[in-house]
């Protein structure tokens, strides 16, 4: 059993990153609902600055409410993606055999890749969340949802594709020069 595996540690690496970005962005959307029934809420109530009453599906919310519910949600959102590819991750390592330290360094990287922010930078915005802009003409419902499942596939895919099981299983070939018997 070899220690490290370099392919399995880029591989669900990538795929960690990718399905968290997914997540974040369908969260995204589910709060952006709330910030627009809020908003519908504010209306209603006159611009109050304290309280605002719903009507519907909504109940009361504060403004205090409003600040956090976006700020603590995709960080949920991130961390149990995390663990859930974390899960996928231990899985395939212990069923092919691999050592289960590749999928603590794929945790720790996933993690501190998280910790750093890249999602909220303007390049991570580019990398990650440019496939809804071929929809978004469509409404920021398309936005985000496409965003969201266009992510969800690749990341699935690198998880669970015949070709990155391939590769990650594949062995080194000896060189011409290094072959075992000489």
């Amino acid at each position: 059993m070899n220690t490290i595996n370099w392919r399995l540690l880029l591989v669900h690496f990538l795929a960690t990153i990718i399905l968290i970005a997914a997540a974040r962005e369908l969260i995204f959307y589910f709060t952006l609902e709330d910030f627009r029934a809020f908003q519908d809420a504010m209306k209603e109530s006159n611009n109050s600055p304290l309280i605002a009453t719903g009507t519907g599906k909504y109940r009361t919310m504060t403004i205090g409410e409003l600040a956090y519910k976006p700020l603590y949600y995709p960080i949920y959102a991130s961390l149990t993606t995390l663990l859930i590819s974390f899960s996928i991750s231990l899985t395939y390592a212990l069923k092919r055999n691999i050592s289960w330290m590749n999928s603590i360094l794929v945790l720790i990287a996933g993690f501190l890749f998280f910790r750093i922010g890249i999602y909220k930078t303007e390049i991570g915005s580019t990398i990650f969340y440019s496939f809804g802009h071929l929809f978004k003409h469509l409404g920021e419902t398309f936005y985000y949802l496409s965003n969201f499942a266009i992510l969800l596939v690749i990341g699935l895919t690198l998880f669970f594709s015949p070709w990155t099981r391939n590769l990650i299983q594949s062995e080194q070939r000896p060189t011409p020069g290094n072959e075992e018997g000489e």
